[in-house]
């Protein structure tokens, strides 16, 4: 089974939002990563790496409860 990924939000002003909220999102889950462990903001690129590698294999209503891992 081959899934093709599309996101389908109409307007160029609804796609902008659509990625905004998603990079909000990224630096959200960031920030809390930091916060938890009390690490400084010199390791930002590791934490954003990691918060990506984690939201990629975190199951999604988009695709039936599989991740993007399982997909590729």
């Amino acid at each position: 089974m081959e899934f093709k990924r599309s996101i389908h939000v109409g307007t160029p002003h609804n796609r902008m939002e659509l990625l905004q909220r998603k990079n909000r999102h990224i630096v959200e889950i960031t920030r809390a990563m930091l916060n938890e462990k009390n690490l400084p903001n010199s390791f930002w690129v590791e934490a954003v790496a990691t918060t990506i590698y984690i939201m990629n294999r975190t199951p999604t209503t988009a695709v039936h409860g599989m991740t993007l891992e399982k997909n590729s």
